[in-house]
């Protein structure tokens, strides 16, 4: 009986760890399951290919701590602060989000161990990074705009200025004279003097 016990406790287990594998390949991103010391337990094929580059290392019972200086390695990092490291304080408190091409998401087990959850952010890095491109550009357009608009309405402003004058000069002098002809130079004149206040007034809306 202790035999078949064994054997079925066994069965159980292997049946229980397909089953974990065969959910864990149809999940969006990479999946990784770590003991109490770090070890890796499992992982899928996305994990794999996520970290191609240390496909050769990746198997049950290397260590996390192992895996991040070899990707560090690997990666070439020249900075005091650099992956490792970065992971290392990560997993010390394995809760939120850890940033970088990949995405990892960690959560403690019941039991000590660690889960990781890997998805793969690139093409939504690329797309904020394209974003934040077009907004600095129209920001610059903008800039450049506003910098055009002054510029235009502050050198229109002295000839507009200056026609006023005349305007105001040639309004006054006509008023003198009690002709048809100055009557109807007066109309004009403040036809005229009326469209270059309405010029004015555009120019201050800009």
């Amino acid at each position: 009986k202790g035999y078949r016990g064994t054997g079925a406790d066994i069965t159980a287990e292997v049946q229980a760890r397909s089953r974990l594998m065969a959910a864990n390949e149809i999940m969006p991103g990479a999946f990784a399951l770590w003991d109490h010391e770090h070890r890796l337990v499992l992982c899928n094929r996305k994990y794999y290919q996520y970290y191609k580059i240390l496909n050769d290392r990746i198997r049950p019972g290397v260590t996390f701590e192992e895996l991040a200086l070899l990707m560090e390695e690997r990666k070439g990092v020249r900075d005091p602060d650099g992956y490792a490291q970065r992971r290392k304080r990560f997993r010390q408190k394995p809760h939120g989000v850890f940033m970088e091409a990949l995405q990892v998401s960690e959560a403690p087990t019941l039991d000590g161990g660690t889960v990781s959850l890997v998805i793969d952010i690139t093409d939504r890095i690329n797309t904020e990074t394209r974003l934040e491109q077009a907004r600095l550009e129209s920001e610059n357009a903008n800039k450049a705009k506003s910098k055009f608009l002054a510029a235009a309405s502050h050198d229109l402003r002295q000839p507009l200025h200056a026609i006023g004058m005349f305007l105001s000069a040639l309004e006054d002098r006509r008023s003198k004279v009690d002709t048809e002809n100055a009557r109807a130079d007066l109309k004009i004149i403040r036809n005229i003097s009326d469209s270059l206040e309405a010029l004015r007034g555009l120019l201050n809306a800009l």
